[in-house]
């Protein structure tokens, strides 16, 4: 028997959207009348508010400081717009069973505003999950680090962040793809990130979900958080939707390294979707992701849908194919014990930009790799009596390298 610590009609979902991107999110979001969700989005630039929207409200900030203009990249200035409205944020987070943030990284606003929300929700004790857009490489090194740092910041007042790179979804559209596309790819993998949370959460689907669980997925200090979806429809919706994300996957995913510590699949479907449907996308994507050592797996059923929609949240370690031999059941709940590899033995993805607060949720480049060698680029190779070693074995192994 499964025992919910908090009845799904207690829990109060907080989702913010910051800036342009936050905005552009919120009104792509698939949210039920049912649900109880509040939802705002905040920004310094009164271009950006628009009119507002029926399901989420706005707000510009710092309007007597900017006179409703942007911060301009500038940190700083977003971190001020913060603290002139720590009181307005506090009541609103006031309440909250679990706040969402969408926000574009790079930015003045989002990078100054960001973590002092994810600060203040932390010491009122409420779990905060961010979904953030990482700029393209071709932006510049300045608004990159910008992003890079704001995100490590984050993450240390965050259950989970979870990073959509730009430069992903391009190679995704294919590089003759125009820039605009490429960010509305983006900000639609990033709704549906936030939808899959809210579905898991909010619904009463086939298999028991609650707050409880969403923080064993994620409260993993020295892993990092991906997301990937796929979406079918008709006769063959299940079989697209699994292609989407087995592609997805192998080119994000190239690197024997990667390890998956923890993993949750989310699913939603009509009611034409089987057992036979539900289980054999559980085993395909388990047996992908090597069956992780906890695996979580939630579904719900919407009559007049027509789509199969699946989301699966990693949570990764780097640590050189050393995983856990635990099984993992195909069905929804906990597997066996923790892998036993002490977290200090598991490698980086890459260091924080700031060099101060370790790994504990981060990002991962796909077209600047510091620690995987060899994935978009001929180097070299590594020879150690013989074996072509990559970087994490080197370091796994301890070799030291002459200078």
């Amino acid at each position: 028997m499964t025992v919910s610590l908090k009845p799904v009609s207690d829990v109060k979902i907080g989702v913010i959207g910051l800036g342009r991107t936050g905005r552009k999110i919120l009104e792509r979001m698939r949210v039920r009348p049912s649900w109880d969700v509040d939802a705002i989005c905040y920004d310094c630039d009164l271009e950006v508010m628009g009119v507002s929207n029926p399901w989420f409200g706005c707000e510009c900030l710092g309007v007597g400081m900017l006179h409703g203009l942007g911060c301009g990249g500038q940190v700083e200035l977003g971190q001020s717009v913060a603290f002139g409205s720590e009181e307005t944020i506090r009541a609103w987070l006031a309440g909250k069973s679990v706040v969402l943030m969408l926000l574009g990284a790079g930015g003045g606003f989002s990078g100054g505003f960001a973590p002092e929300v994810a600060d203040w929700a932390r010491e009122m004790g409420i779990p905060v999950l961010c979904v953030a857009c990482m700029p393209f490489s071709f932006e510049g090194i300045s608004r990159i680090d910008s992003a890079r740092r704001a995100i490590d910041v984050l993450r240390d007042s965050s259950l989970a962040v979870v990073t959509v790179e730009l430069d992903d979804m391009l190679l995704w559209a294919g590089d003759e793809s125009w820039a605009q596309p490429v960010i509305e790819l983006a900000i639609d993998w990033m709704q549906e990130a936030a939808s899959s949370v809210l579905s898991l959460i909010l619904e009463e689907g086939l298999f028991a979900f609650d707050l409880t669980t969403l923080r064993q997925v994620f409260d993993l200090g020295f892993s990092k958080t991906l997301f990937i979806t796929g979406e079918g429809e008709g006769e063959k919706a299940v079989d697209d939707a699994i292609q989407q994300i087995m592609g997805f996957a192998d080119f994000r995913l190239p690197d024997s390294e990667v390890i998956v510590d923890r993993m949750l699949v989310s699913l939603r479907g009509g009611a034409s979707l089987g057992v036979a449907d539900v289980n054999r996308i559980n085993q395909t994507i388990s047996k992908r992701f090597r069956k992780p050592a906890r695996s979580f797996f939630g579904a719900t059923i919407e009559e007049k849908e027509s789509k199969v929609t699946i989301g699966v949240f990693l949570s990764i370690g780097l640590g050189g194919g050393e995983q856990a031999s635990a099984s993992t059941p195909d069905a929804a709940g906990a597997g066996e014990p923790e892998s036993g590899v002490a977290p200090g033995a598991r490698m980086r993805a890459s260091k924080p930009v700031s060099g101060e607060k370790g790994d504990a949720q981060g990002y991962f480049d796909v077209l600047i790799r510091e620690s995987n060698r060899g994935v978009f680029e001929d180097t070299e190779p590594n020879l150690v009596n013989g074996e072509d070693l990559d970087v994490p074995t080197f370091l796994r192994r301890g070799i030291r390298i002459k200078t």
